[in-house]
């Protein structure tokens, strides 16, 4: 995991740094160390799957100042939207009169003021982005104006990736820095962003043979997405240790667990995702070019967001497979007669949120297992290795490879 979230992958995303190919690369050398043998677009040469996405990357620094306070700290101050085209401009500040969203559109017409903001940054708080759609489109045409949009956040900074490149810059600030800042009136905002129509992808796969003579008949998949979303310029780097090195390090472990003396009955495929953050786009293009039919598939277990535990952890799709929830919540029998704590365990129904989707809509059982707890550091550069909790994440890992080893006792 410390190798996955490092400074040498640059958040395992796309761009210049090309981080989630350099991720893709590292894994393969892990699968080829445990002996898995590859089953990617060339089966039994290469364990690489190829597809393409388009994506927006950041290809140069990104950059706020303002009049008085001077240069602000990317990353912990502000981020950029993820379609942001690319920016370079400065004006006059200009704070959204909230008194719009009560006027009827005659009214609004005549409040605009100036006409156009072509010359304007324009400040909106986070609790109004959402009602901007239910201006008049006037008034939707003047934000639209706008040289750029900075939304005030009330909590925390959480930054995503984007397929496209919109119209308009937007720049997402920290309230509480922009309440300490002196009265800005002037704003300078940088982007360097490059779009990219067919950037160049792949998940990796290898497949652990089973012993029994039947064993490709009913193949146990485990999946973990390895990508997240790389950086806004050389300076801010979202290293991704909970979403989702943690997801993919246990997912070596459990491969490392079976390749020793647990070698299991039934094959199991292993696959690291990548473009989960883009949309599930490795997972989809998987689910549409599957490394054996999906008939075939008896289980499939995602691993997604694996760095806590110490609230337990959520199974998505758990009240869609009731036996295979029960067998994989069942306490250990050691555990029982120790009187040691049980594991808290959440189920849930369908929900799209993790590479299990684009296989689960196909028909195959599948859960989806994410811990609780922790810091809350989600889509931000905080998310570090020293912040996650491993000795929960170990707990949780034990009884994750426990269900696999049932799953694949079952005949």
């Amino acid at each position: 995991m410390a190798v996955l979230a490092s400074d040498s992958l640059a958040g395992r995303g796309y761009g210049p740094a090309d981080g989630a190919r350099k991720a893709a690369h590292y894994l393969a050398g892990r699968f080829r160390e445990l002996g898995l043998e590859p089953v990617g677009d060339s089966a039994g040469r290469s364990y690489y799957q190829h597809f393409t996405l388009p994506i927006n990357t950041f290809s140069e620094p990104v950059a706020l100042l303002t009049d008085k306070r001077g240069a602000w700290r990317p990353g912990t101050e502000f981020i950029v939207a993820p379609d942001c085209p690319p920016t370079n401009g400065n004006g006059r500040v200009l704070a959204l009169d909230t008194a719009l969203f009560g006027l009827d559109s005659g009214l609004i017409a005549r409040r605009l003021r100036p006409r156009s903001l072509a010359k304007c940054l324009l400040v909106l708080r986070a609790q109004d982005e959402k009602r901007l759609a239910k201006l008049p489109l006037a008034a939707r045409r003047w934000v639209a104006s706008a040289r750029a949009v900075l939304v005030r956040e009330p909590r925390k900074l959480t930054a995503s990736v984007a397929q496209r490149q919109g119209p308009q810059a937007w720049f997402r600030v920290l309230d509480s820095a922009w309440t300490r800042a002196a009265p800005v009136r002037r704003a300078t905002v940088y982007a360097g962003t490059q779009f990219e129509a067919a950037y160049p992808a792949m998940n990796v796969v290898g497949r652990l043979r089973g012993t029994a003579p039947n064993a490709a008949d009913s193949v146990l998949f485990v999946t973990a997405h390895y990508d997240h979303l790389g950086q806004q310029g050389p300076e801010v780097t979202f290293y991704g240790a909970n979403d989702n090195a943690s997801g993919t390090a246990m997912l070596l472990e459990l491969a490392r667990a079976f390749t020793g003396e647990h070698r299991p009955k039934h094959d199991i495929i292993f696959i690291a995702f990548g473009a989960e953050e883009a949309g599930l786009v490795g997972s989809e293009w998987c689910a549409n070019h599957p490394p054996v039919p999906l008939t075939r598939i008896r289980f499939l277990l995602n691993l997604d967001l694996e760095g806590f535990g110490d609230k337990g952890a959520t199974v998505v799709n758990g009240k869609l497979h009731p036996t295979q929830y029960q067998l994989l919540t069942a306490e250990p029998a050691a555990q029982a007669a120790a009187n040691s704590p049980s594991f808290p365990w959440n189920a849930r129904g369908k929900a799209a949120n993790s590479d299990h989707f684009p296989f689960s809509e196909r028909g195959v059982p599948a859960f989806f297992v994410y811990s609780l707890g922790g810091s809350g550091y989600y889509h931000d550069v905080r998310d570090r290795p020293a912040t996650l909790d491993l000795e929960s994440a170990y707990s949780l890992y034990w009884r994750l490879r426990t269900f696999v080893e049932n799953l694949d006792a079952q005949p």
